[in-house]
């Protein structure tokens, strides 16, 4: 779904059609602490297998893209490791048939 910036409420409902297999995105990280990663992995995964961004130190603003398949509920789940913390955003700029 697509998400208001202000209110975080739905304004876009099912923006990535039921028969994607999987999207592009942004994924930016801010206010870091520390040092650490996220990995971005289909809603299925149970554990990670490679970091889709990783930060090393505080305050860092940093941004990755990349495409990621998806569950069959158009799901994907972002998995932190590292030690460290940040605030995240993940934008898909488009999805695959």
């Amino acid at each position: 779904d697509g998400h208001d910036i202000l209110t975080g409420g739905v304004n876009a409902p099912d923006s990535v059609p039921a028969e994607s297999t999987a999207v592009a995105y942004n994924l930016t990280v801010t206010a870091t602490q520390i040092s650490g990663f996220l990995t971005v992995s289909p809603g299925t995964a149970t554990g990670v297998t490679a970091s889709s961004i990783n930060w090393s130190g505080d305050g860092q603003n940093l941004a990755n893209g990349s495409i990621v398949g998806i569950d069959t509920s158009r799901q994907v789940r972002v998995f932190a490791g590292g030690g460290g913390s940040t605030d995240f955003v993940i934008d898909i700029v488009g999805y695959f048939l």
